[in-house]
This record gives structure tokens, C-alpha cells and sequence, in this order.
């Protein structure tokens, strides 16, 4: 159980999981998330407490911890990387929009640690392989380049999408 922090932390620590943008269809606001959005103008205020975080909340308060001091661009924020790249709790995290993935923190960390991006697919060991020898490979050039055009051209797929189901619908509708 966290100890008790004042507001927004306090819902950031018991967090169930990570929203950093409205979710779903409904663009649903968690209350984490909107706990987020209210303690990102005032974090550099409170780093003890959101390193106290980074021990004591649930596990999506931690990311939200560790999220929160490197949004700040606090001097400990490598350092409390690398302590959640060695804990392999789950935690689910949804960056905005459709998707939610489900992670452990180690993962998450050790991609930001790997090259600034989230970690979203736990390694599962290989027969015989011990969990702790787990290694991540760095992502390649091409598999960077295909992340970087669909950040930049996606949304343009899924637009065309909701677009041809609108048409259809409507075009079924008319018969």
C-alpha cells in the first residue's frame, strides 16, 4: 500500500494503469490520466515525492514516477530507469488513442533506456534460456524508419478506415 501522497500523486500512485491520452472510441479520460495532466506543471516541485513513488506506488505509479522526473528532466531520471528495468511486474499502457498494450516495467524501461521508446513487448526466454538472461535487441534502421512513417502517415490509414466503414454503413442503410 503507498503511502499517502496529496493530490494528483496520490491517484497516480495507486494507479491500475498508464493512460497518457484519452483512450478508446469515447476518448475516455481516466482519472490517472487527468491526474497526470494536473501534476506535469507542478513535478519539478515534488521530485522527493515522486522518487518515493518509484519505491512505494503500485506499479503504473511507478511508471508514472519515472515518466514524470524525465518529463522534468530530473538528474535522476536514468537512475530510476534502470531500477524499474529490473523489475518485471506487468502494467498496462495506453499512450493515447485505440491502443492499450501490456507490458512489464522492465521492458518499458529498458526501451527507454535502449533508444527513448517505450519497451511494449516483454522478451519471453527461450527453451531452457533463464528469465534473467534475457536480452533485447536493438531495434534496426528499418524497423525505426517503418515506426517513424507511421507516426507520421497512420493516422491517415485509420482515417481512411472509419471513412470506407462510414460509406458502407451508410450505402447498406440506403437499401
Amino acid at each position: 500500500m503507498p503511502p499517502p501522497y496529496p493530490e494528483p500523486f496520490a491517484a497516480l500512485a495507486s494507479a491500475d494503469g498508464v493512460a497518457l491520452g484519452p483512450t478508446g472510441v469515447a476518448a475516455y479520460r481516466s482519472p490517472a490520466f487527468e491526474a497526470y495532466e494536473a501534476a506535469v506543471p507542478i513535478a519539478a516541485q515534488h521530485e522527493a515525492l515522486l522518487l518515493d513513488m518509484v519505491q512505494h506506488a503500485t506499479p503504473a505509479g511507478r511508471l508514472y514516477a519515472a515518466l514524470l522526473l524525465q518529463r522534468m528532466q530530473s538528474v535522476r531520471a536514468r537512475e530510476t530507469w534502470e531500477r524499474l528495468a529490473r523489475q518485471d511486474e506487468p502494467v498496462s499502457y495506453a499512450p493515447g488513442g485505440c491502443s492499450i498494450f501490456g507490458t512489464t516495467l522492465a521492458s518499458f524501461a529498458r526501451g527507454i533506456l535502449r533508444d527513448g521508446t517505450p519497451g511494449l513487448f516483454p522478451a519471453t526466454p527461450t527453451a531452457g534460456e533463464e528469465p534473467a538472461a534475457r536480452s533485447t535487441a536493438p531495434s534496426s534502421s528499418r524497423a525505426a524508419a517503418l515506426r517513424a512513417w507511421f507516426e507520421q502517415h497512420g493516422w491517415k490509414w485509420i482515417g481512411l478506415f472509419w471513412v470506407i466503414l462510414a460509406l458502407m454503413l451508410w450505402l447498406g442503410s440506403s437499401r
